[in-house]
């Protein structure tokens, strides 16, 4: 979250949970940066939860562990999915999932996805959306 990606809205337009973390919003060694959901590449492995512009949730937590920054949070997945450095106990998710714990402009939100078919899910939507 930066200043230059909220100038993107006018003062009205901003979500005001990003306005509030921007302006009131204190790093801490816990949290060394604000991760944020910017849009869904929509796809049956995450159908439910829209595409496109989600209203921006911040990223709280993953499988229950505390999200610093973008790198922790890809060091969190990737664990959860079985590969890279794992935090206790969220080598393999949990129950074969991955919960993302989101806070947004109308409070917590839990997202879910199940860790069985996500490899496939990753190569479909890169295929379709063209992300390298």
């Amino acid at each position: 979250l930066s200043h230059e990606y909220l100038q993107g809205w006018s003062a009205n337009d901003r979500p005001p949970h990003l306005q509030n973390l921007f302006l009131g919003g204190h790093l801490t060694p816990g949290r060394t940066e604000a991760v944020m959901l910017s849009q869904v590449l929509a796809d049956e492995a995450n159908a439910g939860y829209d595409s496109g512009w989600v209203g921006a949730p911040i990223v709280q937590a993953v499988n229950g562990v505390e999200i610093r920054d973008l790198s922790h949070l890809v060091e969190v997945v990737e664990a959860a999915r079985g590969g890279g450095e794992a935090e206790a106990g969220q080598r393999q998710g949990k129950e074969g999932y991955l919960v993302f714990d989101v806070q947004m402009s109308s409070g917590p939100f839990r997202l879910v996805l199940p860790l069985e078919g996500l490899e496939e899910a990753d190569a479909r939507i890169c295929a379709l959306y063209g992300v390298p």
